[in-house]
């Protein structure tokens, strides 16, 4: 690492195997399948499902075929956890009667047990997290290439979309993984550089709540994530406080001074989820329930979290979004030493932040691969394994980049 992003004071020992570690080594095959992550707009012919759950599948299934490298040990409480939760929401779903839209909730089951297999291959080191972002990095770039082509669709009047299909799913990721492959780069430069093409990519969007999330992540990295746990306890409560604010204060300002139209549909969609919300029972309405009929068109919700609120209740709301910040933000940690963990950190960040108003934003691949992170630094830090014995999937950082820290 270098100090334009990690103000840890400089050790004598090299950083143990972890997600900045290799940068100059890529494993094509997991490349490969985690570029399939950026094809999450484009439906497989005759199944429905996007392109990216053959990413997710692939990554999982070449997950499994390998030995795990570390062990949940006394933290296996979460995989009890996911399957409970997984077990609660498929029942809520199945014994609530279907509307037309929350007919086919199966689909979304398959989906977040993908996700989920996704978090846990990437929690036990079965992955190479390197591979990984890099084929993630280069698909962004290439997506973006692709768009201005011409060669994908432009569904949103110019703004960057791609094979992402959305704008908000488009500002998400790119400024999700603009943080996260921050840990790839050699030197202070490159991260200055991936710094600025993320936030290029984020304002060519139209995003302006991925834009605040990436500045947030980008600055809870840099200044946040190394601090003791009651700093990022203020931290974190001068972020929740500071959103509104800023939503008010510039959400109509320079080039987005003409949302005033979409803000006031937005406003409307907003109030009748407020009502809907209002009248869910506690354990929730099923997924696929997370719409608002306006005028006769169907709207879907913008906050993720009445989205998980509506469609399991208050169980499923609370479990998902405190293992999240639990394992994410380690808020009871102590000074967080794992370097890790710091990326992890900003990338919840941008996850919690873009959940307040891009819709469907937990429990999608970028939430996956955040918390599967974030997992995998958990797990290592309780493992009794020597330095370098994971070096199958998690290598030692080498020396060549621990130079220019």
């Amino acid at each position: 690492m270098n100090r334009f992003l990690d103000p840890t004071p400089r050790r004598a020992t090299v950083e143990p195997e972890g997600l900045a570690s290799e940068v100059g080594t890529t494993r094509m095959l997991e490349a490969g399948l985690a570029a399939l992550l950026v094809v999450d707009g484009v439906p497989i012919p005759g199944l429905g499902f996007p392109f990216s759950l053959l990413g997710v599948a692939g990554l999982s299934l070449l997950g499994f075929t390998r030995r795990p490298v570390l062990q949940f040990g006394r933290t296996n409480w979460v995989l009890w956890a996911f399957g409970l939760l997984l077990v609660y929401i498929s029942v809520v779903s199945y014994v609530t009667p279907d509307s037309y839209y929350a007919a086919d909730w199966t689909r979304r089951i398959i989906r977040i047990a993908a996700v989920l297999a996704l978090v846990l291959m990437l929690a036990e080191g079965r992955l190479h997290l390197p591979s990984i972002l890099k084929g993630l990095m280069l698909a962004l770039f290439v997506n973006a290439a692709a768009f201005y082509a011409g060669i994908t669709p432009d569904a949103y009047g110019g703004a960057l979309t791609g094979w992402l299909g959305d704008k908000n799913k488009a500002g998400l990721t790119y400024a999700a993984v603009g943080v996260l492959v921050l840990s790839q780069a050699r030197s202070r430069w490159g991260q200055a550089f991936l710094v600025l093409t993320s936030l290029g990519f984020i304002w060519l969007s139209g995003s302006r709540t991925s834009i605040t999330a990436y500045a947030f992540g980008v600055l809870w990295l840099a200044l946040v994530a190394t601090r003791p746990a009651w700093v990022r306890w203020l931290a974190a409560g001068g972020i929740v406080l500071t959103l509104p604010w800023i939503e008010e204060n510039f959400a109509q300002a320079g080039d987005f001074a003409n949302r005033w139209g979409s803000d006031l549909l937005r406003g409307r969609i907003d109030a009748a989820v407020a009502d809907k919300v209002a009248i869910t029972p506690p354990q929730g309405l099923g997924l696929g329930e997370a719409y608002v009929m306006i005028n006769g068109r169907t709207w879907y919700f913008h906050n993720s979290f009445d989205t998980l609120h509506v469609e399991g209740g208050w169980l499923w709301l609370i479990g998902i979004v405190a293992i999240t910040v639990w394992f994410g933000l380690r808020p009871f940690n102590g000074t967080d030493r794992g370097l890790q963990s710091r990326y992890a950190q900003a990338a919840t960040i941008v996850v919690l932040i873009c959940a307040w108003k891009l819709g469907e934003v937990m429990l999608t691949n970028v939430w996956g691969l955040a918390l599967g992170i974030a997992l995998n630094q958990v797990l290592r830090e309780k493992s009794d394994l020597p330095a370098g014995a994971a070096g199958a999937y998690l290598p030692r950082l080498p020396a060549a980049l621990d130079r220019l820290t």
